[in-house]
């Protein structure tokens, strides 16, 4: 093979893998999406939560993991909502 040949033949294979790449990008566009979410109460153990609390300055009502794990008890869904929203 000359070595305009391969050149060539690199030259193709590139385009080949941008039409490929449009052609992907053309298809994710097109797809319907969703937006995905996590609820903050059941996404973080209460381990986790409690570290990031006492990192960024503590919260008198919160002094330890079992007060922070008494705080995620509800007694109605009305409560739950209030809390969070």
């Amino acid at each position: 093979m000359l070595s305009g040949e391969a050149d060539a033949g690199k030259d193709y294979e590139h385009l080949q893998n941008r039409r490929l790449g449009d052609t992907m990008m053309t298809w994710y566009k097109q797809i319907p999406k969703i937006e995905l979410h996590v609820h903050l109460e059941g996404a973080i153990p209460h381990s986790a939560l409690f570290d990031l609390i006492r990192k960024y300055g503590g919260d008198p009502a919160v002094p330890d993991e079992a007060a922070l794990a008494e705080r995620f008890r509800y007694r109605d869904f009305p409560q739950f909502i209030e809390a969070w929203i």
